[in-house]
């Protein structure tokens, strides 16, 4: 009998501990105890925790934890890419490059989800004298002291015609992107 008060009590624990870890891990900062192991009561605890947290959360917190924002399409980010330093940039992963036209679409994903996130697309002005030419770009994020801990996807389309080798129709070149693994193919139109 003890046997199976154990294995109940295992499958008990296997049930809960993902719940109780996403909790944990999206909570983006606030601490929340979960004394009783019931989803009602957890649900119960996180609706007190989350009332008393209401007057200190970000705009961008709010839209996170608004069940109607999640059915909104979030608008991509639009930047123009420019040659420059390449200067440090807070991590994100590009899992993602597609050329379209002058445009480079580009899917990141990064931790964070409480403050506004900045980004840069900067290039090198030496290209490597080879057939199509390469030029070395990168991608700059700036967190802008975000701390939270949420996965956050984003679409970005970069106007990359300024890295184009010639502003000629057909000029090709390689856009060799930091932090991406794949080969980008950029023909300017």
């Amino acid at each position: 009998v003890l046997y199976l008060n154990n294995e109940k009590k295992l499958k008990i624990m296997k049930l809960y501990l993902p719940i109780v870890f996403s909790a944990v891990l999206f909570s983006c900062g606030n601490t929340k105890e979960v004394t009783e192991s019931t989803s009602t009561e957890a649900q119960e605890v996180k609706e007190q925790t989350d009332a008393s947290y209401h007057s200190t959360k970000s705009p961008l917190e709010e839209k996170r934890n608004d069940p109607s924002a999640e059915l909104k399409t979030e608008t991509p980010i639009e930047i123009k890419a420019h040659f420059g330093e390449f200067v440090d940039s807070d991590p994100l992963q590009i899992n993602s490059a597609v050329v379209s036209g002058n445009t480079l679409i580009l899917n990141v994903t990064y931790s964070g989800g409480c403050e506004e996130h900045s980004f840069d697309m900067v290039g090198s002005q030496v290209v490597a004298k080879s057939l199509p030419p390469i030029r070395q770009i990168r991608l700059i994020h700036k967190n802008n002291g975000d701390h939270c801990r949420a996965l956050v996807s984003k679409k970005i389309i970069v106007d990359v015609r300024e890295m184009a080798n010639t502003p000629k129709s057909g000029s090709e070149i390689i856009l060799n992107l930091q932090g991406y693994e794949g080969r980008i193919s950029y023909i300017f139109q």
